[in-house]
Parts: structure tokens; C-alpha cells; sequence
């Protein structure tokens, strides 16, 4: 496996684990990680970000470090050769909690690290969460370990709304909100409607969005695509492309 389908195929044995330890309506999976097993994205996600709804910090932080040492997790990713062979839980707190992980294959000479990162505020958000089944084309790969685990995620209008506060907030710019948005776009073009999302928050993104370069695109995207889908998203057209049709999908939210 590459390093990008190890890391993957541990975050899908966690989020099953995690989802008979801990209610699935009390979390929903967001960020790259729920385009990328939700709507067919093809970027891999470093990570895995997650809100909790009704569920104590400490709580859901016990049931974490919990379901990161059961059996299950050891057999499950040992279906698949792999192993974790270090656990950091790097922050804990009342409204945020982070863990990192060194996934051990046989394909690699070093772990493979991958991270969870846990939000524990309120969010406006919740009511476009869903508890469904993850996709048959999500875990196929992986079959033989994973089966389609149950969980929340965020729909389309949370999502959308999500990332653009992560493109317009982060005190560094990433061109993956980018590309994440584009698939947000074209997967629920009719999701916001105008005036849904502060317009301050529009016209930074927007800003964000047109000065991104090329090269901060190839550095920091193109590593996490699908390989057989690179001649599709490398070209510097393509980056272009995406560029001005998020930018057109935002100037269209603006009041």
C-alpha cells in the first residue's frame, strides 16, 4: 500500500471502532476526510476532524484513548499488515483534543503518521449532519477489514459553509480548502443560497482563493490525489480553472 492508503485505512478502522463506543449521532465526521469517504473526493486526507454534539469532552476523549487500545483496532488493522505503533495525544482540553499516530506496514521502512483532531464546541452546524452508512467505494479497497461503518457526517450545506470558514479563518492559507470546496460545488451546486454565509467571510475567502499559486497547489495537493486521476488535476490549467469556478460559486453567495 502507499503511504497515503495506509494512513487512510487507519482512519477507517478507527472511525469503525469509534462508532460502537461512542453513539453516532454524538460526532460528525467533517473536513477532508468526510469528502473523501462521503463524496467520492480524490484527495486522500491527512487527517481525521470530527465534532462532538452532547457528549462531555473528557468523555469522548476516554472512549478515543479507548477504542486507539482495544483488540479491535490491533485485529482489525492487522487484517491488513498494518499496526499503530505510537500514540501521542498531543492536546486535551475542554474544547479541543488531538491525537497522533505512527502506522506501522511492511510497504514502509518508517510509520506512517496520520492524526485525529477532535472539536468539541458548538457549532452552527449541527442541524445539516446525517448518520448514514459510508459508501461501498469508500472502503473497497479495504474490504477485507472494513465493512461500511456508521457514523455522522456533514451534509452539503455544512460542509460548504465549513470550508469556507477554514479557507477564509486559517492563519495560513491551504489550497486544499480549495480543491475541496470545487468538489463541494459541483457534488450540491444549490446547497447555500445567498446570504447564507457572512459576507465578510466571502470576500476573504475570495481573496484567499485568487492569490493561491500553482506551486503552493502542486506542493501541498497533488501528493494526496488518486494517482490514476493526476493527468486530470495537474495540469496548471486545471488549478486555474478550479480557482476562478470557486470564486464564481462564492461571488454568488455574496447578499
Amino acid at each position: 500500500m502507499r503511504p497515503v492508503e495506509i494512513a487512510e485505512s487507519c482512519q477507517l478502522v478507527l472511525l469503525q471502532a469509534l462508532a460502537t463506543r461512542v453513539d453516532p449521532a454524538a460526532w460528525a465526521l467533517k473536513g477532508g476526510a468526510n469528502l473523501r469517504f462521503f463524496y467520492a473526493s480524490e484527495r486522500f486526507s491527512e487527517d481525521v476532524d470530527i465534532d462532538t454534539f452532547d457528549i462531555e469532552p473528557w468523555a469522548f476523549q476516554d472512549r478515543v484513548d479507548q477504542t486507539l487500545a482495544s483488540d479491535l483496532i490491533k485485529r482489525t488493522l492487522g487484517i491488513l499488515g498494518s499496526r499503530i505503533d505510537y500514540v501521542n495525544p498531543k492536546e486535551r482540553s475542554e474544547t479541543k483534543s488531538k491525537w497522533v499516530l505512527g502506522v506501522r506496514h511492511p510497504s514502509e521502512q518508517e510509520p506512517v503518521y496520520t492524526q485525529i483532531e477532535v472539536s468539541h464546541r458548538e457549532y452552527p452546524y449541527r442541524a445539516f449532519a446525517k448518520v448514514e452508512p459510508v459508501p461501498g467505494a469508500a472502503v473497497d479497497r479495504y474490504a477485507a477489514a472494513v465493512r461500511r461503518p456508521i457514523f455522522g457526517h456533514y451534509l452539503p450545506r455544512g460542509a460548504i459553509a465549513q470550508k469556507i470558514d477554514a479557507l477564509a479563518g486559517r492563519d495560513i492559507r491551504q489550497p486544499r480548502d480549495v480543491f475541496d470546496l470545487d468538489i463541494l460545488f459541483r457534488a450540491a451546486p444549490d446547497a447555500l443560497a445567498r446570504g447564507d454565509v457572512d459576507a465578510s467571510s466571502l470576500q476573504v475567502a475570495i481573496t484567499r482563493t485568487f492569490e493561491i499559486g500553482y506551486d503552493e497547489y502542486r506542493a501541498k495537493v497533488l501528493s494526496f490525489i488518486e494517482r490514476d486521476a493526476l493527468p486530470i488535476y495537474e495540469p496548471v490549467v486545471a488549478w486555474e480553472a478550479m480557482q476562478m469556478a470557486v470564486i464564481e460559486r462564492l461571488e454568488a453567495l455574496l447578499p
